[in-house]
């Protein structure tokens, strides 16, 4: 006999903690299901970057130093966060040889750090336990070790098996991450392209010795991008590196990145790698979801989208989708009628802006020099605004390497511009590899 909920949510991080807490506040009998034991627990590649003080998605996040409080004032609401942190200025992108284009001038925006910080290194797993004591205190069920297996539909309910046991609702809501189980028994991947698997690994490094370190780097090499950025503890950063390619050791080339790269092993020399700070994950990568509802189950957050949204987002959609299951109950529309509020602010604020897009990736250093890299990443010459937003940061790069910027290159560096056409024109070629070298694992 299932066991009978107003709503049953599967997953148990930003998202699905956010959800649980408003419908149960809202008078909803709640159950998350959480596939982890330890609920708080990170140990997935994670920066814990939370982007605040800037417009992303129609969404905007605040850190209330005093209160403790990360707040969401075009929504209303805020969540506890009393943790450790430090103050993230933008993007910075190396190239080989060590050029630098920056979005942000990190050593001026440090003089007045909570003006013009972008975004902030928080502790995942405290933030994490304060949404799930919110959670639990507002009455919500919280059941970890939970490993859904099925999901059926039918007669405006579905029933959703995990460990042998059933739980049954009028709408359950997917916030189980980018690598969805429930997206994959309900059939939602059916309808989405997929773009690739990607491979991540994560080090936590101490100790670094350079003094541009206030924000993510995004450094190019001969072995494709790795990523730092900073941690929540002083003196601490994650360095991250991802491929495509299942052939790859990425232990191997995150060695050489630290140990034996030109430029930026000097960055190592005094540094430590704490054990304790290795982490990883793999991601199926699929195009946004277009429609993410279907026979009363609701996917949201990372589930929706190409890879994953970030820390403030994910509560976002907590909130709203939340409030709009709750509306639906009250008003008796168990359907999509029902939600179609949250339907609506996902189409208006992420499909329509950025989600019909389609997925490209070019690996240059597979067709471009050390030196021609570099010549392009110093071409611009000039400091752009900071940022946090990837959306804002690939469009200010199409801006500056297209239009005027690809006929500067093709009048100075005619060379260059030879080998981007033909890096472009075995775009098709390069992404059906990537495909066949991902396991989508859908049905």
């Amino acid at each position: 006999m299932a066991i009978k909920y107003d709503l049953v949510i599967v997953g148990a991080g930003p998202a699905g903690l956010m959800a649980g807490k408003v419908a149960a506040e809202n008078g909803l009998r709640v159950v998350i299901l959480e596939r982890k034991t330890n609920i708080c627990s990170v140990r997935r590649f994670d920066g814990g970057v939370c982007a605040i003080n800037e417009y992303t998605f129609g969404q905007l996040a605040l850190f209330n130093e005093r209160g403790k409080r990360i707040s969401f004032p075009v929504g209303g609401f805020s969540v506890r966060y009393d943790g450790p942190y430090t103050n993230v200025f933008g993007f910075h992108l190396y190239s080989p040889g060590g050029k630098r284009l920056c979005f942000g001038d990190w050593k001026k925006l440090r003089n007045d750090p909570a003006k013009n910080r972008v975004a902030i290194a928080l502790n995942k797993e405290i933030l994490l336990q304060r949404m799930l004591e919110d959670c639990l205190a507002m009455g919500a069920e919280v059941l970890p070790n939970v490993n859904v297996t099925a999901v059926k539909t039918g007669n405006n309910r579905v029933t959703v098996t995990g460990n042998g046991e059933e739980y049954e609702a009028p709408f359950v809501i997917a916030a189980d991450g980018a690598n969805s189980r429930v997206a994959r028994l309900v059939g939602f991947n059916k309808e989405r392209e997929f773009f690739a698997t990607s491979r991540h690994i994560g080090y936590e490094v101490e100790g670094m010795d350079y003094d541009e370190l206030n924000g993510f780097i995004i450094a190019l090499t001969q072995h494709g991008f790795y990523s730092i950025l900073p941690c929540y503890k002083e003196g601490v950063h994650h360095v991250g590196h991802l491929t495509h390619d299942y052939s790859v050791d990425l232990h191997a080339t995150m060695q050489w990145f630290i140990r034996e790269s030109p430029v930026f092993s000097s960055w190592f020399q005094k540094a430590r790698v704490c054990e304790t700070g290795l982490t990883g994950c793999v991601v199926n990568v699929y195009r946004a979801l277009a429609d993410p509802f279907k026979d009363n189950v609701i996917l949201v957050s990372d589930a929706t989208w190409i890879q994953e949204v970030s820390i403030p987002i994910a509560i976002c959609f907590g909130w709203k989708v939340a409030n709009a299951v709750t509306m639906a109950l009250h008003d008796g529309k168990i359907n999509r009628e029902g939600v179609q509020s949250y339907l609506e602010w996902y189409d208006k604020n992420f499909y329509q802006q950025y989600g019909g897009r389609k997925m490209v990736a070019i690996e240059l250093q597979k067709f471009l020099t050390n030196e021609a890299l570099d010549y392009l990443v110093e071409m611009p010459g000039k400091v752009f605004p900071q940022t946090m937003d990837f959306h804002y940061l690939f469009h200010m790069l199409g801006e500056i390497y297209g239009g005027e910027g690809m006929l500067r290159i093709s009048e100075e560096r005619p060379d260059i511009m030879e080998k981007l056409i033909e890096a472009r024109a075995q775009m098709a070629e390069a992404a059906e590899e990537r495909r066949k070298k991902g396991f989508p694992g859908r049905q």
